[in-house]
């Protein structure tokens, strides 16, 4: 027999108010996530998957707690769970706390055992919330932690629409249709670039930790690349430094308010730009070969995924910068080993790609074929246990821009090194008129990013020397000069493709602010 209709009452908007707290401790850690990240993605998707989740994990601890505690006030048990929850979304700042202030036990890779780490914060954890549990026995504790939960997401909203709000209109269409120009290609080789992330140049790696490069340098030599010795990044971060690269144009003039939103040269890096537009009007297929989602939107022909099986959980670089904030990052990664897929493109996925897609028997011979690379091993030292074992980020995301993790930098170079000789084999052997570009997008990550008037020397030559390989056809190589930057990298080969004269762009390094600051400043200006 069904009952009849019943109106809500006090009692159950008692009940809505006791979750209203919880569902606001579950969404202040994704607000302030993306408040901070907001140049750096827009993926709102993958952030409200989380917050979906963890309302959903906060909802069935609730139900438990009440199953298990039916006669104790629902406050008490809002309580526990807006302190659990800001403990666990903490466990991050937690960690790096620890490291500072305590010496633990280091694994034979020199490495601190995490376990040490996550039975200290289960032991805070359990403490706190103990304490949480018995102080909560009226109403003034529950109003007292509910006021500051909220005070927190309402001033994380705050600043995040100021932010939206203040931040400079997209430059994402004038960008985007910057025209290519330029004569027909006489000549239509093969074209490929690789971007090696955060990869210094030679004379950096000696003074980072005395690094012989050379080696690897005179190798490609022999494979025909000219090594620029002298080469300078025009900016220190990715997304300008590529962008114009492939722009071909200088992207952020000198003072406030020049450069957008990093989200804004996403069309660019993803193939909407000048290199790539003459390329597809010259016949070539565009193929991508990149770990982030957004570089395949659509513009490319082919897009090479990551296929390399870590484990059996998915995740790229957002998720695992989302669960870094928790302990299930480390958890995932030990317990139980390999369970956590990286979503990345490592140079042996890339050799099957040319294999199968350029040289393959089912690939088209008809069009030639303009490929971009990006590896991003160097930025994240993801060789540091060895070339054949990929390490998930070990450490805290802070440990990767410390001095400190120069050893494990220089063993990625070295792995990186040995894939990279291989990968030019592969297409040289089968190829031999193939044209390729092998560069780095800046230097080595710095331990802190002070403002322009606080940088060093050493700062400078550090973030800015730069990687920059080139194995062009004929004559060309005679037009390549010690200093030449990568934003006339493509000037250049277009130039020897079209058998016309290179249109250089001043060699120049600009410096960039913090996440937190726009401003642009010309650092120098370099000589042919």
């Amino acid at each position: 027999m069904t009952e009849p209709y019943r109106k809500a009452g006090p009692a159950d908007v008692g009940k809505a108010i006791a979750v209203l707290p919880i569902l606001a401790a579950c969404a202040w850690p994704f607000v302030q996530f993306y408040n901070h990240n907001r140049a750096e993605t827009d993926d709102w998707p993958t952030l409200l998957v989380g917050f979906a989740l963890a309302s959903c994990a906060a909802g069935v601890l609730y139900g438990l707690l009440r199953l298990l505690f039916p006669s104790t006030e629902r406050s008490r048990h809002a309580n526990l769970l807006l302190v659990l929850f800001l403990l666990f979304f903490n466990y991050n700042a937690f960690d790096i706390l620890l490291r500072d202030i305590l010496e633990f036990p280091k694994d034979e890779h020199g490495f601190i055992k995490v376990r040490y780490v996550l039975l200290l914060w289960a032991f805070c954890t359990l403490l706190v919330g103990g304490l949480a549990w018995w102080l909560a026995r009226g109403r003034r504790a529950w109003i007292a932690l509910t006021t500051v939960v909220s005070v927190a997401l309402v001033m994380s909203g705050v600043q995040l629409v100021a932010g939206l709000i203040s931040q400079q209109p997209t430059r994402e269409a004038s960008m985007a249709t910057a025209t290519a120009g330029g004569k027909d290609l006489v000549h239509r080789p093969n074209v490929y670039f690789f971007l090696l992330d955060t990869y210094a140049r030679r004379d950096s790696l000696v003074e980072l930790g005395g690094f012989d490069n050379r080696p690897f340098l005179a190798a490609m030599a022999e494979r025909g690349f000219f090594v620029s010795p002298n080469s300078y990044a025009n900016y220190p971060k990715t997304f300008l430094s590529l962008g114009s690269t492939f722009a071909m144009e200088y992207l952020a003039a000198p003072g406030e308010g020049t450069v957008a939103p990093k989200t804004s040269y996403h069309v660019l890096l993803s193939g909407n730009n000048g290199t790539v537009r003459r390329f597809k009007d010259n016949g070539y297929r565009f193929v991508t070969a990149a770990r982030s989602t957004t570089y395949c939107i659509g513009y490319e022909d082919i897009c090479v995924r990551g296929d390399r099986d870590f484990g059996l959980i998915t995740i790229g670089e957002l998720e695992i910068n989302l669960l870094q904030m928790t302990p299930l990052l480390a958890i995932l990664k030990r317990y139980p080993p390999d369970l956590v897929k990286f979503e990345d493109i490592f140079p042996e996925t890339v050799k099957a790609s040319i294999l199968r897609d350029i040289y393959g028997p089912k690939a088209s011979t008809s069009r030639p074929t303009f490929y971009f690379y990006h590896n991003v091993a160097a930025h994240g030292s993801q060789y540091e246990l060895g070339c054949d074992t990929f390490s998930l980020y070990d450490r805290p995301r802070e440990a990767f821009h410390k001095m400190e993790a120069i050893p494990a930098y220089l063993k990625t170079i070295e792995c990186l090194n040995d894939k990279i000789l291989d990968l030019t084999d592969t297409i040289v052997e089968r190829d031999p008129d193939a044209v390729i570009i092998v560069q780095s997008d800046h230097g080595v990550a710095l331990e802190a990013w002070e403002e322009f008037e606080e940088w060093s020397e050493r700062d400078f030559e550090l973030r800015f020397g730069v990687l920059n390989l080139m194995r062009l056809p004929g004559d060309c190589p005679d037009s390549i000069y010690p200093t030449i930057s990568p934003v006339n990298t493509f000037r250049l080969v277009f130039a020897c493709l079209a058998d016309e004269p290179a249109t250089f762009l001043p060699d120049e390094s600009y410096w960039v602010g913090s996440s937190t600051s726009d401003r642009v400043v010309l650092w120098r200006s370099h000589e042919k």
